[in-house]
Parts: structure tokens; C-alpha cells; sequence
């Protein structure tokens, strides 16, 4: 119990001014200071200490399995059987003094007995090997009892824990082709084994993010190759002329259509925030503005509209005036059918 609540203290966000930003502004080997590392590996011990103590002793004996399942009135019962027991050990030991007392006052003319005291001595010799064991195995159930308190209050700890310390992120910014560097940092994280499983993003964030939830980590391997890439990344091949010819006729430089085709490259097609998560298990978010006024931001993932093609919200979250129009979300029904997202104000970034 000491243990637990010195973690309680230890699983809070900057415990001890760990997160500071001074402590990683100076530093000859780009790593955090011995001293942050020390202190979340001893955390990270203690953790796996208790919570295996706790898991080896809350598993019953064998011996108190029997007794364990029994019910509630069985219980009872034993408990009376026992009672009746010492009942009968106190009666018997009583008798045997009152015996020895007549015998020393009769100066052994009135001796107990002997098949009586013999027996006496052979039911003592049985009583108290009954209740020794009853007395074990309540002791024993008592014991695991006890542990499987400790083991619920383990398991709050841990629930408050990850709840109050988080779980880790990875956060895409948009910037149009400098969005290009995010390819590095994921292909270095999942090499690493440290790709986090949750992934959000905006604008050009959103389409690499997009790529890494709709993909497995094989998958992600195959693809993540300069000669695959590469000829993908062809969203702003149209040159000056064009763009601002089709800004002058429709208002923006590069055709929503256009963009919503290439993109599903990165999205495997139309599949859905739910369809992603089943797939690859990471949680694909994205914050997007309604166009209309005092509308607040809209997050999208695959608890708050499982049902929204990732391709569009991508889309939606790369839309700037000028730019390229604001993106009516599209869903997908149950029967596999896209369209658009119906009684909904445009979205965009």
C-alpha cells in the first residue's frame, strides 16, 4: 500500500517539473537528463512490481478452491460444525480436569475410566486436526479476500493513472509540400516500434495521418518508399497559369474533384473513421470549422462519425478561400453507399 500511493504521486502530468522545458534546452547527446530517465524507469519498475504481486497473490490456492465456490449458507453450516466442535473439545477438556480432580481428592480411589479416558484421548487426537484444517482454510480464504480488495484498488489506480497522466500523440500541422517531412518521422517512429495509436491532423497532416491509420504496419512499410511516394505527390502539378485561370472563372485554383480522386490514394479509397480503426487499431482524428458563424470546431474520429469517408474530411480540412472549396463531408450507409452528408453546413479547415 505504500508502494501504491507513492505511484499515485508519481503518474501526474510534470510530476517533479520532469516535462519542464529547461530541463531538454541544454543538452551534448540530444537525450532527456539521466536524472528524468532514472525516475521513469523506477516508475515503470515499481508498476510492474506491484501489479505482480497483486496478480500472484489474488490467485487462490488450490487447496481453498473447494471452499471457495461454496455458497453463503454452506458457509453457515461449516461455521456451525465448527462451533459444535469446540463446544465439545471445551466439554471434554472440562470433564477431564473434574476427573483428575476427584482422583487427587479420593487419594485415587475413584480413578476415571481408563477405555473412557482412552476413549477421550482418541477424539481429542481427531477435533483438533478438524478444526486446525477449518481454521486454515478460513484464515487462507480471509487471506485471498483481502487481495482481491488490494487487486480493485490496483486496477482504480491504474484507470485514474492513465487517465490523469494521458496517452501519447502524435499531432500532423498542416504547411502544403512541407507536410512532406512528416513522411521521415513516421517511417522513423514505426521503425522504432514508438508510432503512437493516436494520430491527428490538418491539411497536409491529415493526408499522411490519413495513410498511417488506413494502413497496417506492413502495409506502411511497402509504401512508405521515396519511388512510391513520389509519383503520388502530384496534388499541385498544374502550373501558375492554370491555377489563376481557374481562380478567375470559379474562384479557386484547384478543382475539388481533382484533389477528393487523388487523395483516396492515401485514404485506401472511401473507407470510413470506423472501417480505419477496425483495420489498424489507431484512432484517426480531425478538426475541422463549420462556414457558418459561431459554429464550434467539429472533431472527427471514429467514435464521434464513424460513418464519414476519411477522404472527405481530409479534403475539408485542407480547404482555404481561394484555395479550394469547402467540402461537404460524405458518408457511407450501411450498404456500402457514399454520399453526402445530408442537412450539414460545409466544413473546412
Amino acid at each position: 500500500m505504500m508502494a501504491l500511493a507513492v505511484l499515485q504521486q508519481c503518474t501526474r502530468k510534470n510530476v517533479g517539473g520532469i516535462m519542464s522545458d529547461d530541463l531538454f534546452s541544454f543538452t551534448n547527446r540530444g537525450e532527456p537528463k539521466q536524472v528524468v530517465s532514472e525516475f521513469i524507469d523506477e516508475v515503470e519498475t515499481t508498476l510492474q512490481w506491484v501489479t505482480g504481486k497483486v496478480k500472484e497473490r489474488s490467485r487462490p490456492p488450490p487447496h481453498t478452491k473447494k471452499l471457495l465456490v461454496k455458497s453463503s449458507k454452506e458457509y453457515q453450516k461449516e461455521e456451525s460444525i465448527v462451533n459444535n466442535e469446540l463446544k465439545t473439545k471445551v466439554n471434554q477438556e472440562q470433564s477431564k480436569i473434574f476427573s483428575h480432580i476427584v482422583e487427587w481428592a479420593t487419594l485415587g480411589i475413584l480413578k476415571p475410566d481408563e477405555n473412557h479416558v482412552a476413549k477421550e484421548e482418541s477424539i481429542q487426537k481427531n477435533v483438533p486436526t478438524e478444526t486446525v484444517e477449518s481454521d486454515l482454510l478460513r484464515k487462507t480464504n480471509e487471506e485471498y479476500a483481502k487481495n482481491l480488495v488490494l487487486r480493485e484498488k490496483i486496477k482504480t489506480f491504474l484507470k485514474r493513472a492513465r487517465a490523469a497522466y494521458g496517452r501519447t500523440a502524435l499531432c500532423l500541422s498542416g504547411g502544403s509540400m512541407m507536410g512532406n517531412y512528416h513522411f521521415g518521422s513516421v517511417k522513423a517512429l514505426l521503425e522504432t516500434d514508438l508510432l503512437p495509436h493516436i494520430i491527428s491532423g490538418t491539411s497536409a497532416g491529415s493526408v499522411i495521418g490519413a495513410m498511417v491509420c488506413t494502413r497496417t504496419d506492413e502495409e506502411l512499410i511497402r509504401d512508405l518508399k521515396p519511388e512510391i511516394l513520389a509519383p503520388k505527390m502530384s496534388i499541385f502539378e498544374s502550373s501558375w497559369g492554370q491555377r489563376l485561370s481557374r481562380a478567375w472563372k470559379h474562384g479557386t485554383m484547384f478543382d475539388q474533384d481533382d484533389w477528393y480522386g487523388r487523395v483516396q490514394w492515401f485514404t485506401c479509397g472511401e473507407m470510413t473513421f470506423e472501417e480505419a480503426f477496425k483495420k489498424t487499431g489507431r484512432v484517426f482524428c480531425v478538426t475541422l470549422s463549420a462556414t457558418s458563424k459561431r459554429a464550434p470546431p467539429v472533431l472527427i474520429n471514429y467514435i464521434t462519425a464513424p460513418n464519414v469517408v476519411i477522404a472527405s474530411a481530409v479534403l475539408a480540412s485542407a480547404a482555404v478561400p481561394g484555395f479550394v472549396d469547402a467540402m461537404r463531408l460524405k458518408v457511407k450507409d450501411e450498404n456500402g453507399i457514399v454520399n453526402n452528408q445530408a442537412k450539414c453546413d460545409e466544413v473546412s479547415c
